[in-house]
């Protein structure tokens, strides 16, 4: 076989496996961010850490706005959910226990969390 053929079928073979690596490549990804987000949508939570709900209290602050939860930036309402962390600052609870899951700190002053 002639060296012009085998570079003929070099460049060729040399493009399908970059397409190929290219292609497994972005589908790895794409399941990463699926594993990754999965979490904010699934129901599969930690039981409850023992921490205080506060559940139906009125979360304000002394200027009368309303607070935010820092994970999600939502507002955290009355009748909702909600979880208080050791060093005090609270959070919905839905976004605590999935921020705890990958953290083991408060999002806000990085107190650890047992």
């Amino acid at each position: 076989m002639p060296l012009q053929n085998i570079i003929g079928m070099m460049i060729p073979l040399t493009v399908v496996v970059g397409i190929g690596a290219l292609v497994i490549g972005l589908f790895y990804r794409e399941r990463q961010n699926q594993y990754e987000y999965s979490d904010f949508t699934g129901s599969d939570f930690r039981p409850d850490m023992g921490y205080d709900t506060g559940s139906c209290s009125n979360i304000k602050k002394k200027d009368e706005d309303e607070e935010r939860c820092i994970i999600c930036i939502d507002s955290m309402k009355r009748c909702q959910a909600l979880m208080t962390l050791p060093c005090a600052h609270k959070f919905h609870k839905k976004c605590i226990i999935t921020w705890l899951r990958f953290e083991h700190f408060c999002p806000i002053c990085r107190t650890v969390v047992p």
